[in-house]
């Protein structure tokens, strides 16, 4: 089936960024407002990728698979992949499996996968619908690439918080799910947060990017929801609705992000590192405080 959905008012929006860095409790807020579709992560560009370990180790492997080439999804697993990620999708939003070319292309996926977003929220009457994974913060390039009219939300927190997170993350609720990506190391997690800062400041000052940092949110929270909805094109005054109503996962970190307030960050880092870790942490994440500033410098200039 081909969906045909009169979307030139849709809004779409991708949330990204690291993981335990607020974005599932961004998306649950986001979420409420009656004009905003959202749905569980989808892990899309990363499924039929099968390039993320890559692109942040490069050189982890020095011949690397190559599951696509120019848009094209080339190798059988990756093609499989896309038509299995598309059923798991469908069915989620309760929506008829969409045709499958012959010839799969990351456009052609793509664009199967926005008509039936587009489809799902216009059938809720939405004007908006927002998409959360952290790890496609990763695939902006593709996701600019080949999702029309698309917007970026960037969240960012310290690098030293979102280790320190997802290790306690995996001490709280074992090593399964989300939690087990602990596994790849220490030095894989520096590398992924340094590449994800990477990609943030390579898109400041690009109108179709919004940037939010935790500790905004934490300060300031009904500034930034207002900003977010401005952004986003929808009414910053209207009510939410009941977060009961959210599902976002069986995951304990996600419905403890979805049910409860964002807080401060508390001294992690400190109590799960010792000296010589957090010393060689600090001298290879790169500098969270000079990306912020030029956020800010970036926003006084408009």
């Amino acid at each position: 089936m081909r969906f045909r959905t009169d979307a030139k008012d849709m809004q779409r929006i991708f949330l990204v960024g690291c993981p335990r860095s607020g974005t599932t409790f961004v998306q649950a807020t986001l979420a409420r407002h009656p004009q905003i579709f959202s749905l569980p992560e989808t892990s899309f560009f990363e499924n039929i990728l099968l390039d993320l370990d890559r692109r942040v180790h490069p050189q982890a492997s020095a011949r690397p698979v190559a599951y696509h080439r120019n848009g094209w999804l080339v190798r059988t697993r990756s093609r499989r992949r896309a038509r299995a990620a598309l059923t798991t999708i469908a069915a989620g939003l309760g929506s008829a499996t969409p045709t499958f070319l012959r010839c799969w292309s990351l456009q052609a996926g793509t664009q199967a996968l926005v008509d039936m977003l587009d489809h799902s929220a216009a059938a809720q009457g939405c004007q908006a619908w927002l998409e959360k994974t952290p790890n496609h913060v990763h695939y902006v390039e593709e996701i600019r690439r080949y999702v029309p009219g698309v917007k970026f939300i960037h969240l960012l927190r310290n690098g030293e918080d979102v280790i320190a997170s997802t290790l306690d993350a995996v001490m709280r609720y074992g090593n399964r799910g989300a939690a087990s990506a602990f596994d790849r190391g220490l030095s894989w997690w520096v590398d992924y947060w340094n590449r994800a800062m990477t990609i943030h400041r390579a898109c400041v000052g690009q109108p179709e990017h919004c940037f939010v940092f935790y500790e905004d949110l934490v300060a300031d929270f009904e500034n930034e929801r207002r900003r977010l909805c401005k952004f986003i094109g929808v009414d910053s005054d209207c009510d939410l609705q009941s977060a009961q109503e959210l599902n976002f996962g069986e995951e304990p970190w996600l419905k403890s992000a979805v049910s409860g307030r964002l807080l401060p960050a508390r001294p992690k880092f400190d109590a799960l590192f010792g000296p010589k870790l957090q010393q060689w942490m600090r001298s290879h994440l790169l500098d969270y405080g000079e990306l912020r500033a030029e956020f800010l410098a970036t926003q006084a200039l408009r």
